[in-house]
């Protein structure tokens, strides 16, 4: 299947070039390093964890392009895209910060583990948000 998103997706490479590429470290049952993976399939394996540990070039390609798939990044990303803050976090939510997951992964993440709370301050998607409600 052919990608319809609005920016040039990195070229498939192996599981341990994305791992490196992006500066994840990675957890659970994975993949030989050898295995080329596309984007999409990459950031979806099962019973993974990735982990952000170092910053890298290629990490955050999609932001240039205005994000609009909601690409996999790490939970303190999403909450400060989101514009959220964890209310009173556990030892545990707080190493889980560097998590990098997709969005439905972060709800269910999240789902009956922590509050969340909207700032005062406006997020990128809350203005979006209220800018669609608006129209």
């Amino acid at each position: 299947m052919l990608s319809q998103r609005p920016y040039p997706e990195p070229a498939p490479r192996s599981f341990a070039h994305w791992c490196h590429d992006l500066g994840l470290t990675v957890e659970g049952k994975f993949p030989s390093s050898d295995t080329i993976l596309n984007f999409d399939a990459f950031c979806s394996l099962p019973n993974v964890r990735l982990i952000k540990t170092e910053d890298s070039e290629l990490y955050g390609f999609w932001r240039q392009y205005g994000d609009v798939w909601s690409e996999s990044r790490t939970i303190q990303e999403w909450l400060d895209d989101y514009n959220w803050e964890v209310i009173n976090p556990t030892e545990e939510d707080a190493k889980d910060l560097s998590l990098f997951l997709g969005y439905d992964e972060v709800w269910e993440w999240g789902s009956g583990k922590i509050a969340v709370r909207e700032k005062a301050e406006t997020g990128i998607f809350n203005s979006i948000k209220k800018l669609l409600l608006s129209q």
